[in-house]
This record gives C-alpha cells, sequence and structure tokens, in this order.
C-alpha cells in the first residue's frame, strides 16, 4: 500500500504540471484501469483483451510529459514493462513479478523525496516577523500541519520495515522446525497473529524459492559429480525445482523412474512415500536440514541397506560454486556428441552410450537428445532395436522421439530429449549386440534417411549407438 501510495503521489504530480489537461488525462486513465479490475468483461472485444490500452496509453504519455527527468522515465520503463508483460502476456507471472519490483521501489523513493520536500516547504519562513499576526497564525498552522504529517511518514516507514523485516526472516532465514510450527499455527489458528500481520504464511517456494529449507543443493551437487544418475522424478515438490538444481535435466518420461525424491513439507511426509517401498524402492539417502531430514532420495533395484545421511550445509557452498550462469546456459545434453540429420527434420545432436554389458530379462536404458530442424505435420516415431549379429532382435522400444513432446508441436531449434527403455529378451543367447535408432513414418512405416552432418556421409535409415555384450 505505501508503494502504492507514493506511486500515486508521484504520477499526480508530474501530471499535475501539464496545466489543465493533466488532472482529467490522469483521471480519465485511471478510472479506466480500475474498470478493468471491476468490468473486465467490458474490454473483451470478440477474442481481443483490450485491458492493456489504459496502462499503455498512461505509459506513452508519461513517457512523453516533460517534467519527468531521464532517469524517473528509464525507472518507470523499468517498471511497467514487465509488470504488463507478465500480468497481460505470460499464463503464470509466478514469482517472476519481482522483477518489476526494483524499479517500483526505486520509482517510490523518488515521490519520497519529493512529498518530503513539498512538506518542508509547509514551515513558516523568516518573514514571519513582519506579517500580520493572522498570517502568522495561519504559517504557524501550516508548520504543525507539516510536522504531524512528517511524523505519520516516519511512523508509517518504520511499521512497514518492520513488517518486512520479520516477513524476511520468517520465510528465509527460521529454522525448519520454527517455521513449520509457524506455518501450523497460521493454518489451524484464525486469531494467529501471522495471519493477523500477513494474511497467511505462504510455503516459501510460493513466493521465492528457499534452497536452504529445501535442501535441494545437496541433490544438485551429488548429481553433477555423478554419485546420483538416471531418470528421475519427485513427490510433493514442483516438477521444475529438481530440474533446475539438476541443471535442467528434465524429468523421467515414466512413472517408475530410476529415483524418486520427495520432500517433507511443514505437514510431515507426503502419503505417497508408502508406495516406493511397496514397488520395490528402497531409501538410500536422506538430506538434512537444519539438524531435520527434509528430503528422502529413493532408488530402484538396489540393495536394502542404511541410508546415507546427508548434512546439506556441506554441499551449500560446493553447489554454489556450480551454479554458473553459463553451466545453466549450457542445457541438458549427452556424453557422447553427434550430428545426426534425419531427413532435415530432427538433428541427434547427442546421446548416452549405453552400458557395456546386460542381461538377459534387463532393462536396457538409452537417452538421447535431439534438436528440430524444421515445422513438422507428421507425428513421426523413433525406434530403438537390439540387434544381433544375425540380425536378430534382443529388444526394441517405439516411441514418440521426444518425452511429452509430439513432432508435430516442434518449432525450429527447439531442443528436447528422451530416455529409450529396451526390454532384454530373456530369451536372448550371450554375445555383442548393436544398439540402432532410427525414425519412420507411422502412416506408412518408411524410415527417414540419415546423413551425419560433421563427415557428410549418408548412413542409411538408421544408426548405431554402440555396442552392447549379452552376458
Amino acid at each position: 500500500p505505501i508503494l502504492a501510495m507514493l506511486m500515486a503521489w508521484l504520477l499526480a504530480r508530474r501530471f499535475s504540471q501539464w496545466r489543465r489537461w493533466g488532472w482529467p488525462v490522469l483521471g480519465g486513465l485511471v478510472l479506466a484501469a480500475i474498470s478493468t479490475i471491476v468490468y473486465p468483461d467490458a474490454w473483451i472485444v470478440g477474442r481481443l483483451n483490450l485491458a492493456l490500452v489504459p496502462y499503455a496509453l498512461l505509459t506513452v504519455i508519461f513517457i512523453l510529459l516533460p517534467s519527468p527527468n531521464f532517469e524517473i522515465k528509464t525507472l518507470f520503463l523499468w517498471w511497467i514493462i514487465p509488470l504488463a508483460a507478465l500480468t497481460f502476456l505470460a499464463k503464470d507471472a509466478a514469482d517472476h513479478i519481482q522483477i518489476a519490483y526494483t524499479a517500483w521501489a526505486l520509482l517510490a523513493a523518488f515521490a519520497l523525496v519529493d512529498l518530503w520536500q513539498v512538506v518542508d516547504s509547509l514551515r513558516p519562513d523568516q518573514r514571519g516577523r513582519q506579517q500580520t499576526v493572522d498570517r502568522a497564525v495561519s504559517r504557524l498552522g501550516r508548520w504543525s500541519w507539516g510536522i504531524g504529517l512528517k511524523v505519520v511518514i516516519i511512523a508509517g516507514l518504520a511499521l512497514a520495515a518492520g513488517l518486512i523485516l520479520f516477513y524476511q526472516y520468517l520465510i528465509f532465514d527460521m529454522t525448519v522446525t520454527s517455521y513449520a510450527q509457524v506455518k501450523i499455527d497460521s493454518a489451524n489458528n484464525p486469531n494467529s497473529i501471522y495471519n493477523l500481520l500477513y494474511g497467511s504464511i505462504p510455503r516459501p517456494r510460493k513466493l521465492f524459492s528457499n534452497p536452504r529449507l529445501g535442501g535441494w543443493k545437496a541433490v544438485g551437487y551429488l548429481w553433477q559429480q555423478g554419485t546420483l544418475s538416471g531418470d528421475f522424478r519427485s513427490i510433493n515438490e514442483s516438477f521444475a525445482v529438481p530440474i533446475w538444481y539438476t541443471f535442467q535435466t528434465p524429468r523421467s518420461c515414466y512413472d517408475d523412474a530410476q529415483h524418486h525424491w520427495v520432500r517433507r513439507d511443514w505437514q510431515g511426509w507426503p502419503d505417497e512415500e508408502a508406495q516406493l517401498t511397496a514397488a520395490g524402492y528402497i531409501l538410500t539417502r536422506v538430506v538434512l536440514v537444519d539438524g531435520e531430514p527434509s528430503l528422502h532420495l529413493y532408488e530402484k533395484n538396489m540393495p536394502a541397506h542404511d541410508p546415507e545421511i546427508l548434512d546439506m550445509e556441506t554441499y551449500r557452498r560446493q553447489f554454489d560454486l556450480l551454479a554458473t550462469p553459463a553451466r545453466f546456459a549450457q542445457g541438458d545434453t549427452g556424453r557422447q556428441p553427434a550430428a545426426f540429420n534425419f531427413d532435415g527434420k530432427l538433428l541427434l545432436r547427442s546421446f548416452d552410450p549405453p552400458p557395456a554389458a546386460v542381461h538377459p530379462g534387463d532393462l536396457l536404458p538409452v537417452t538421447v537428445y535431439w534438436q528440430s530442424l524444421a515445422p513438422m505435420d507428421i507425428r513421426y516415431r523413433a525406434f530403438a532395436h537390439l540387434v544381433g549379429p544375425d540380425n536378430t532382435r534382443a529388444g526394441q522400444h517405439d516411441d514418440d522421439p521426444a518425452c511429452r513432446l509430439l513432432t508435430t508441436d516442434m518449432f525450429p531449434g527447439q531442443s528436447s530429449s528422451r530416455q529409450f527403455r529396451l526390454p532384454v529378451d530373456p530369451n536372448a543367447a550371450p554375445g555383442q549386440y548393436q544398439l540402432m535408432l532410427g525414425l519412420y513414418n507411422p502412416n506408412t512405416g518408411q524410415r527417414l534417411p540419415v546423413k551425419d552432418n560433421l563427415t557428410g556421409q549418408n548412413l542409411g535409415d538408421s544408426i548405431i549407438l554402440g555396442q552392447v555384450r549379452v552376458e
């Protein structure tokens, strides 16, 4: 509310300097902006939502006004452009709206300085002795009123600062156990002091994300070091959080991923955790935050053993050293670079080589990484075959080339990936096999020709990703 009032002051002062046009124009734009909130349907014309118009006009006119200086105009654009884009163009702005907050706060600071100068001008001047008594009393009254307004401003800012600092402490610095107690009180007690002060206490990730309370830095570091490998899924956590901490590694296409990571919140461990144990997953690691279990890391096909205890504080700095902008800009990629061009439609840019050996009945994983080269109006399918020396097929998996993304939905330059899982034939004879990959049109069965962009060599209608020994 303080920022909003100071922003209103800033706008009013600048528009008031536009002589007789300032107040009518500002008043009309403010009423129009309010109507977009009170009567949103009135701004919809056909398939167009014109609610952005009053805000756009306000911005253009403010920038054209002669009175605001360059700094204020720049801050105004910094504030209004991301605010408008995230409000009107983004499906879910989430906490990205904070991009506009810094400029908004700086504009409010300019307004506060201006307000303070106006209030300061209310003090009586040194010529008061030469004025009549009535005018001197009037000046003194204005001066007293100005002093009172200053006291109100200082008290309001002090109260706001205290509320903000305490809120920051609740969200960022409080221990896991203490935060859980606060959250429980906020959720179960309508008269909670936290509800009276703030309305409610959100879980940290709802607002800004709190890596300390989550404990995900330990997972990210172990993933980067290769201690954790394979595909993963998470429980009781936004799917984007572990993706971010594993440096943009996509989550698994499958429900039975190699890893399942379970987060504890203020309500405790989720009920879905029991399903993992029933499905044969083993608790291999426990991440502690503030000495309390925060994450349970499960893995399948592992021998039962006591879980390893990981203190998140041990990994905090190590993860931070890895989390450079360049590392996140790289995107997810396979261990083996490649440049296999499938008929100008898809480029296989890298892949993870298969394991050297498998056993009959195993599930052979292989992950491939694509880049779309052109729009496609056919939903192409990919195949991964495990082929023996006599051309016998000991394993096969056909699916969309990318996980959760059809080729008809891809746009040129888009990156994607998929893990194929080939069930090795239980009756497969021991020996060397080739892992082959290709694309085909499911309507005709015709395979796409493949070219190696690095050598210029035509490779036929499939490629070999590696040799696998069946033992």
